[in-house]
C-alpha cells in the first residue's frame, strides 16, 4: 500500500505541474498573441488543462482527494522578468515553456514507468505523455525556425505549414 501512496503524491506533483505549465503556456499565449504559431500555444495549453481535468476527475471516481499546493492567481517569476527584456524574447518564451514540459513529462513518465496507479490514470498517463511529446516536437522546430536576429523575419512558408497542421 506504500507504493500506491507514494504514487499518489507524485500525481499530486504532477498536477502542480501541470497548473505551473498552464500559467506559463498563458503567459506566452497572452505576449505573444498575433503571432502564426500562436494556435499551436494555444493547443497545449488546453491539452495541459484537460489532463488535469481529467485526472482530478478520474481520482474523484475513486474517492481520493487533490490538494493542490497554494500556487498563487499571477506569476511573479524574476525568470519570466528576464525573458521579457531578452532582445529576442520570443525564443525566450518558448524556451520557458518548453522547460516547463519537459519537468511535467519527466514526471509522467516516471508514473507510467512506476506503474502502481490504476488501469484509468495510467492510461490518461500514456495519452498525454504521447500528445505532450509531439507538441514539444512542435514548439522545438517553431523555436528552431525563430531567426537569433529579432530584426530578421522568419519563414513565412514554415508557419504556414503549421497553421495547416493544426
Amino acid at each position: 500500500m506504500r507504493h500506491l501512496d507514494l504514487a499518489y503524491e507524485k500525481l499530486s506533483d504532477l498536477l502542480d505541474e501541470l497548473y505551473w505549465a498552464k500559467l506559463r503556456y498563458g503567459l506566452a499565449n497572452e505576449k505573444l498573441s498575433g503571432k502564426p504559431y500562436c494556435k499551436l500555444l494555444k493547443r497545449i495549453l488546453q491539452r495541459h488543462e484537460e489532463t488535469a481535468i481529467h485526472l482530478i476527475a478520474i481520482l474523484q471516481k475513486s474517492k481520493k482527494t487533490y490538494e493542490p499546493f497554494d500556487i498563487p492567481d499571477t506569476y511573479t517569476d524574476q525568470e519570466w522578468a528576464e525573458i521579457l527584456k531578452s532582445d529576442n524574447y520570443e525564443r525566450s518564451i518558448l524556451k520557458f515553456c518548453l522547460k516547463q514540459d519537459k519537468v511535467v513529462l519527466k514526471q509522467m513518465t516516471a508514473l507510467i514507468d512506476d506503474g502502481w496507479l490504476p488501469t484509468p490514470f495510467l492510461s490518461t498517463l500514456v495519452a498525454a505523455e504521447f500528445q505532450l511529446k509531439q507538441s514539444r516536437k512542435d514548439l522545438k522546430k517553431v523555436r528552431k525556425n525563430l531567426k537569433e536576429d529579432p530584426n530578421k523575419k522568419s519563414s513565412k512558408s514554415f508557419f504556414k505549414k503549421l497553421r495547416l497542421k493544426f
